[in-house]
């Protein structure tokens, strides 16, 4: 017996409580009929063969064929995720959308029946070039953010050289050059990267050791001395192990002056 009547319904329909109640209530064996039954889906390298996804029965033997299309293969894909995670749950919605539109199919429930998953294949390449316009926009507000970031922070890290360089011979240019460390480290944080976030303290605790600063240099690069351990990233380890030479360095010229 083949299944001719066409029923739409949307995946959230299918899949939703309300319908899983029904299909209970219409499929009173659904402990014993599922195990009887096979589920086949289209290829996605050739959607006009399909592939066992469960099940042992020659489909062409079976009393009953059931249809389903989708309308894109992604639509399949969350079928068989569903079927992995949860597959009673799905046997029965599935089947209950079969039996909302032909009930003929509890004359053979007892017996094999085959479940087809297929895809649209009449108007799949129709569609596949339709722009779907809303994503597109979520797109490109994603990629136009993190090319602003990358850009914005390239401009921080070289400006902030250049000031931390000019910061040697004039305090206001390391000034300057601490700000723009501040700055990146907000940017590190807001793109949640630890060891980025790292290198920008260690940037500003060389900017804080050109304007003097000493004890708070000390706690910035012993803040960050744990994480690089902890971490074991190399370049993190010999960045601060610059610094700390730097501050050693200004630690001593310190004592020479005081003397």
């Amino acid at each position: 017996m083949s299944n001719t009547t066409i029923k739409k319904l949307t995946f959230n329909q299918v899949f939703s409580y309300q319908h899983k109640l029904e299909s209970e209530r219409l499929l009173q064996r659904v402990d014993k009929y599922h195990q009887h039954h096979n589920i086949y889906f289209s290829r996605p390298n050739n959607p006009h063969h399909v592939d066992l996804f469960t099940g042992k029965h020659h489909w062409k033997r079976q009393k009953y064929t059931s249809i389903i299309r989708c309308y894109d293969y992604q639509c399949i894909e969350a079928i068989q995720k569903r079927f992995i995670e949860a597959p009673d749950a799905t046997y029965t919605v599935l089947f209950g959308a079969s039996s909302l539109v032909d009930l003929s199919i509890f004359s053979v429930i007892d017996k094999p029946v085959t479940l087809l998953v297929l895809l649209d294949t009449d108007n799949y390449i129709q569609r596949s070039f339709t722009v779907n316009m809303s994503w597109c926009r979520r797109m490109w507000s994603l990629a136009s953010r993190a090319h602003m970031i990358s850009v914005t922070g390239v401009y921080y890290s070289v400006l902030g050289g250049a000031y931390c360089s000019l910061g040697k011979s004039n305090s206001k240019y390391a000034y300057k050059a601490g700000a723009l460390a501040i700055e990146q480290i907000k940017l590190a944080k807001k793109l949640k990267d630890p060891i980025l976030e790292c290198k920008c303290w260690l940037y500003f605790a060389e900017d804080v050791i050109q304007l003097g600063e000493i004890e708070k240099a000390e706690t910035i690069i012993k803040r960050q001395r744990v994480f690089v351990e902890q971490n074991g990233d190399a370049m993190l380890k010999s960045m601060l192990e610059a610094v700390e030479g730097k501050l050693d360095i200004a630690i001593n010229h310190t004592k020479v002056s005081l003397q």
